[in-house]
């Protein structure tokens, strides 16, 4: 995220945007989901959240493997750029 906004968006690093992964997922549900909007954002908070999870679940199954707690992070990195690219599109 810093990456991106100082330097290929040029806007200022500790300003909020639009594109954090929560922002883009709650776009996705507010254009698909005719839901009122109370139940909007904290649906993709808890999607959003759920990623972490993962994150933790992994850890905790390969603890004694640093070697797959590596994969693992660099899994969830790519999953997690996937998603922000997918979600961007749409």
């Amino acid at each position: 995220t810093i990456i991106r906004r100082k330097f290929i968006m040029n806007t200022k690093v500790m300003m909020p945007d639009a594109h954090h992964l929560h922002s883009l997922i709650y776009k996705y549900i507010l254009k698909y989901y005719k839901k009122p909007t109370i139940y909007l954002n904290p649906l993709a908070s808890l999607v959003t959240l759920s990623l972490p999870l993962f994150c933790c679940i992994w850890t905790i199954l390969f603890y004694k493997d640093s070697i797959l707690i590596i994969i693992g992070l660099l899994l969830f990195l790519i999953f997690y750029e996937i998603l922000a690219y997918k979600f961007s599109k749409m």
